[in-house]
């Protein structure tokens, strides 16, 4: 299919204090000739996406001024989105700038406010978009947001290895988190590390972050994120993805704050490659099986034979992954069959409805509807996904999955109102789908 003409730079990012942290940091820093202005003479345009009453603030900023002298720069203001929900607010965000892309004939290059590129990045994307790449995604390794600008700031431009050795240097301590452990994982298990002394890391990794798509497909939509779900349906022919495996081509510095630990949970009740197994059983495709099959590389000095030993223990980790998620229980798969081709509605519009919604979406399946019993949570849209007032009766183009705490009651109702557990509704608990 043929390439895009034209380049979003899309940056999704409100609330006065994170404006200001990117508009001071971030932009100055990615103001070079590698990066944002590697695209001057190109059809290119920089969108920051906000809030209504945020949409004004960009211009208080010098760097704002800066690179709209070099390029096209627009602020747009994303109307009917509760930003309360970081998550919900930041999928809403992406759909609505994929949407608005596609529209445009644009390709895009995703520019999330807590990340950073090396320099060069932009540029290298480009030549790789010319070559006939239709997308790349990379690892983000996460930073000290204070001590990575402390330490940028006393360089004039970082790229390659020395960008890797700065993030190295201002490792986070969610980083400690990723760290493969026989005895016990920390929950979500999204990538998987093995430190080779004090000079890097073998990852293995289900989820690489999409720096810039241009989609074979313009009607992909996104439900999640673009490392979640969309890419996958963007480009179809996976053989146009460009994966970064070696931190020397490009890392990506995901940037936070110091003593900030994403919400995490030991699970220990079962042998560590099985719970990871459960997890890539509702929280990957076959993309994301793909990425992890094999090894990423970030470190600050060249290979050598240390690295091999770790390159090997991880990979016995993955096999026994694979192997495990090929035999124990996959709700998903019994699902799909189950429903045979119906339509698929989900029965509880709680944290494990909302997660059977996304575990089917890895499976190319887009639930129809959410019911609850809470009147109160009726006329909301999860994931593009409507609440609405459950059935009378069963539907013959229709299959539910009771996903709620509250199953028993609901499968009484739902046997109450005429449906055969099996054959309309199949109730899933939790321990079914991940521990």
């Amino acid at each position: 299919m043929r390439r895009s003409s034209r380049l979003h730079v899309i940056v999704p990012v409100w609330g006065r204090d994170y404006i200001h942290r990117f508009m001071s940091n971030a932009v100055p820093a990615h103001l070079t000739g590698g990066n944002l202005l590697a695209l001057i003479g190109e059809d290119a345009r920089l969108c920051f996406y906000t809030r209504e009453e945020d949409r004004h603030c960009f211009e208080e900023f010098p760097s704002y001024h800066q690179v709209a002298r070099a390029l096209a720069v627009e602020v747009v203001a994303v109307p009917e989105i509760d930003y309360s929900n970081k998550l919900y607010a930041l999928t809403e965000i992406y759909a609505f700038a994929i949407r608005r892309a596609n529209r445009e004939g644009a390709a895009m290059i995703f520019f999330q406010p807590d990340t950073a590129f090396p320099d060069g990045t932009f540029s290298w994307i480009m030549d790789l978009w010319r070559s006939g790449w239709r997308a790349v995604v990379a690892h983000s390794f996460c930073s000290d947001r204070q001590r990575f600008w402390e330490l940028y700031r006393t360089r004039n431009g970082v790229d390659g290895r020395e960008f890797t050795r700065l993030l190295l240097a201002s490792e986070h301590e969610e980083t400690s988190r990723f760290l493969w452990d026989e005895e016990c994982v920390l929950d979500p298990v999204d990538s998987l590390y093995w430190r080779v002394d004090d000079v890097g890391y073998v990852v293995r990794s289900f989820r690489l972050m999409p720096v810039f798509v241009d989609p074979d497909d313009k009607s992909a939509t996104i439900h999640w994120t673009p490392d979640v779900d969309y890419l996958q349906r963007a480009c179809r022919d996976v053989s146009s993805v460009y994966v970064v495996r070696d931190s020397d081509e490009l890392l990506i510095a995901s940037l936070m704050e110091r003593g900030e630990v994403r919400k995490k949970r030991p699970i220990c009740a079962r042998p560590a490659a099985e719970v990871v197994a459960m997890w890539a059983n509702f929280a990957t495709h076959e993309m994301h099986i793909d990425y992890f099959s094999r090894p990423i590389f970030v470190h600050g000095e060249d290979l050598d034979e240390r690295w091999a030993e770790a390159v090997d223990a991880s990979g016995m980790v993955v096999e026994r992954v694979l192997e495990a998620k090929g035999r124990i229980y996959n709700g998903f798969l019994d699902v799909l069959s189950r429903a045979g081709g119906r339509r698929i509605s989900i029965f509880g519009a709680g944290d494990l409805g909302l997660l059977v919604s996304r575990g089917l979406v890895m499976y190319g399946a887009l639930a129809h509807a959410h019911y609850d019993n809470d009147r109160n949570k009726r006329g909301r849209v999860y994931g593009g996904v409507p609440v609405l007032e459950p059935p009378g009766s069963p539907a013959a183009n229709e299959f539910i999955v009771v996903a709620s705490m509250w199953w028993e009651e609901i499968r009484e109702q739902l046997i109450r109102s005429g449906f055969v557990e099996g054959g309309d509704f199949l109730v899933l608990k939790s321990g079914d789908i991940y521990l």
